[in-house]
């Protein structure tokens, strides 16, 4: 009886294998969630950075997209998947996906979060002022 269950429950796992457009699709919804609430509109912003924000959202989607695409790869181990940021040689797993479902690492947003703020010190700094 507990050899039949073991393989009934391995059939499940192989049959419910998500596939590398499951695990490209929950990094964008992902990565769409960030730039939701990066570029959210406050009530103090003006009406120049509230149109900035909605346009770099906009630019942000469509970008994450094409390098989503490029750079998510699956890993297929039959009875579940990782899921794979691969850039310039480099991996690294940041998803797992099992039963139908593929689950993102947080540490995305972190890495996410810290990219943004390496581009806002570069984009704050005097080196990047067009006033030199």
């Amino acid at each position: 009886m507990r050899l039949i269950l073991a393989i009934v429950i391995l059939a499940i796992l192989f049959a419910s294998n998500p596939g590398l457009n499951d695990h490209q699709k929950a990094v964008k919804a992902k990565i769409s969630q960030f730039i939701k609430k990066q570029t959210s509109s406050k009530s103090n912003d003006t009406k120049s950075e509230q149109a900035g924000k909605a346009i770099l959202g906009l630019v942000g989607e469509s970008m994450a997209n094409e390098v989503v695409n490029e750079v998510i790869k699956r890993k297929d181990y039959f009875f579940f998947s990782l899921t794979t940021f691969e850039f310039n040689g480099n991996e690294k797993i940041i998803g797992i996906g099992i039963f139908g479902e593929v689950y993102i690492s947080n540490g995305i947003e972190k890495e996410l979060n810290n990219y943004v703020n390496k581009v806002k010190s570069n984009f704050d700094s005097p080196k990047g002022s067009m006033d030199n």
